[in-house]
């Protein structure tokens, strides 16, 4: 008798722990659904092109966009770029926002005609007062330079663990003045929440 109870006892006690076991699993598939869900779309919110700067040893470059940004950029090599770039808009709706970048630009291959460039950044963003995001970007750049101008198509992926947004970018650029040079971008989303065109511009300044 007594076994019996003891057994109808531990079946209640595993039937409740499973029973919590099974709810908590399924409320952290929801919770991490929805995070990826809201960083996938401050992803696409906080977009920034992969364009190849023209930059002799140390440049400067600004973005004219809904948010703008401004970035540094060191050519440490023929074919390597160091960059960073940061959002100058930092509060939205009174809420701190801020979206940074740190990548590199590695041509694969360069000749006479054109470039082939690997560009890899790593995105963070502080959003919400509340909320870090962290995501990764990596582009192939086609880059055709002229003697005063350049264009590019961009191919490019941002991603985490659980999510991925794909982007093409077409910019022509303008050498305006010396060491100046203006770029004009459109760049068309395919991800699972957009499948929007975006214009930007650019400014960037070897120092």
């Amino acid at each position: 008798m007594k076994s019996k109870q003891s057994l109808n006892l531990l079946k209640e006690v595993i039937g409740a722990s499973f029973k919590y076991i099974f709810n908590f699993f399924i409320f952290s598939i929801l919770l991490n659904l929805v995070f990826c869900i809201e960083e996938e779309q401050i992803a696409q919110d906080d977009y920034m092109s992969s364009l190849h700067l023209v930059c002799k040893d140390l440049c400067l470059d600004v973005y004219i966009k809904e948010r703008p940004y401004i970035g540094m950029n060191f050519k440490v090599s023929h074919n390597f770029l160091l960059s960073a770039k940061t959002s100058l808009m930092n509060s939205i709706d009174n809420q701190i926002y801020s979206h940074n970048l740190y990548g590199f630009d590695l041509d694969i291959l360069n000749n006479d005609q054109y470039n082939i460039i690997l560009s890899f950044d790593i995105n963070k963003s502080l959003y919400h007062n509340d909320h870090a995001y962290s995501w990764h970007q990596v582009s192939l750049i086609y880059f055709k330079k002229n003697i005063k101008s350049n264009f590019q198509i961009i191919l490019d992926t941002s991603y985490d663990n659980n999510w991925q947004s794909n982007q093409i970018n077409f910019i022509y650029g303008i050498n305006v003045y010396k060491n100046i040079f203006l770029n004009m971008g459109l760049v068309k989303s395919f991800s699972n929440l957009s499948n929007e065109y975006r214009g930007f511009l650019t400014f960037n300044f070897n120092i």
